[in-house]
């Protein structure tokens, strides 16, 4: 697999922005006003030439549309207002949607509690470019704090139903082919896209990221990883509100990737192991530290998890 090369096609090449491969990114918002303009800010920093920005506003009711109105400027940014609230998945779908009918080669998905430093962008392009089989491409993404750590998921255990976090090593130094990245900062060619569909809302957020690596590993793309200057995550700052739903979703699309993307013994497995170990130990956590309002967002999500499953995502192309 052939990511990235010792010299930049970008640079070799000398082409004019013009003709380089349009680049949409998209942001998506809610009640967040100035988390989102701080990651726009960086964006707008990005040293690649070819780039349009998409903020999707998810039905704010606080002041988000007043303070974007105001501050966004710069020609390369779009504003795109949702009537209503449509989750993470429906909200990024949408931009999406909008940035494929624009035209774009490729659309980086990126979170509103990133701040992204500006030669993210590039290399991943230029793995793109390179190999074309290649339908998802990640970067770093970095912790915050004063020793931040290297925080990226590569993998997926089927049987568990949990990814798998590599920190710092030679691991994260030399691009590579990875089983998912994190819709926190994805690049996606918009091929794949108008291929195999895009985020399944239905997931609302949580595992809808690792749904559409795999689904793109089904078709005969390739997920990879490329080191890059990376991407500032501060994660859970987007969800950290919305808890009770966060860990509803979190449990009942755990179930919903296992039975959609997990073989018969992978969900025997997953099935034993939730109810003998996982859903018990959830449940007497939340007793003990006192959380008695996140019990029926567990109970809840298991039984939709194992019991009202939606089956395989539409088959419908762009």
């Amino acid at each position: 697999m052939y990511l990235a090369g010792n010299e930049s096609f970008l640079m070799s090449a000398r082409m004019e922005a013009s003709v380089l491969p349009c680049v949409w990114v998209v942001v998506l918002n809610y009640n967040r006003a100035q988390m989102t303009l701080n990651c726009v800010d960086s964006v707008l920093r990005i040293d690649y030439p070819n780039f349009r920005v998409m903020v999707v506003d998810n039905a704010s009711t606080d002041d988000s549309l007043i303070r974007f109105k105001e501050a966004f400027t710069d020609p390369r940014v779009e504003l795109l207002v949702n009537d209503k609230n449509q989750g993470y998945a429906g909200g990024n779908n949408l931009g999406m949607a909008k940035a494929l009918a624009a035209g774009a080669d490729y659309i980086f998905i990126l979170n509103n509690d990133t701040i992204v430093e500006p030669g993210c962008l590039t290399p991943l392009v230029e793995a793109m470019e390179r190999d074309a089989v290649l339908g998802i491409v990640g970067c770093p993404l970095f912790g915050s704090g004063p020793h931040p750590s290297i925080n990226w998921r590569m993998r997926f255990n089927l049987f568990t139903g949990a990814d798998a976090e590599l920190g710092d090593g030679a691991q994260m130094s030399a691009p590579h082919e990875v089983e998912l990245v994190m819709g926190a900062a994805m690049l996606v060619r918009a091929g794949a896209i108008k291929r195999i569909g895009m985020f399944d809302d239905r997931f609302l957020l949580f595992y809808e990221d690792a749904d559409l690596c795999f689904r793109a590993r089904e078709a005969g793309y390739k997920i990879g990883f490329v080191p890059s200057a990376g991407v500032r995550h501060l994660a859970g700052q987007t969800t950290a509100r919305f808890r009770p739903v966060g860990v509803f979703c979190w449990t009942r699309n755990r179930a919903w990737f296992v039975r959609r993307h997990g073989s018969m013994k992978h969900r025997i497995v997953f099935n034993l192991y939730s109810f003998g170990y996982w859903y018990p130990r959830r449940i007497l956590g939340r007793l003990v530290r006192g959380e008695f309002n996140l019990l029926v967002p567990v109970f809840r999500g298991m039984w939709e998890g194992h019991f009202a499953y939606p089956g395989p995502y539409p088959r419908n192309p762009l």
